[in-house]
């Protein structure tokens, strides 16, 4: 009928790209966005292709998070550890370089997050800020 006819339209929309995915990011992030700026480029990455509207959602539920514990490093990466299994491989390794350059986390730590080889996040991201052993005793 006529009636099925009018609310059958279907409108599909590009996936954001990834400058466009940052915007939204911040746009999002309101007020706290300086407290995240660091961590901009790394969530981001996270979201590949999705919706804008995902993106907010989650944001909103990142947000929410902060404010009960009060840590937006922590949160930032405890969702990305949330999140780093939707990812396809060159999904990962685009991650791990990009944590690599944008946190303070050790190459073994991001390995542990990402599943990417540390030499591997050595090679595109460069040495570890990490400097040392540790635990290792004095002799």
């Amino acid at each position: 009928p006529a009636l099925w006819r009018r609310f059958d339209a279907v409108m599909h929309f590009d996936a954001p790209t990834r400058q466009q995915l940052e915007d939204g990011i911040r746009r999002f992030l309101g007020p706290q966005a300086d407290l995240f700026d660091p961590f901009v480029s790394m969530l981001a990455e996270t979201y590949g292709s999705q919706s804008l509207s995902d993106v907010e959602r989650s944001i909103n539920s990142l947000r929410r998070q902060v404010a009960l514990n009060g840590n937006p490093v922590q949160a930032a990466i405890e969702w990305t550890v949330a999140h780093v299994g939707k990812l396809d491989k060159p999904g990962r390794l685009a991650l791990a370089i990009q944590m690599a350059k944008s946190t303070e986390l050790s190459h073994n730590r991001i390995h542990e997050i990402t599943g990417v080889a540390r030499d591997t996040i050595r090679k595109h991201a460069g040495p570890s800020p990490i400097k040392g052993r540790a635990g290792r005793k004095e002799q």
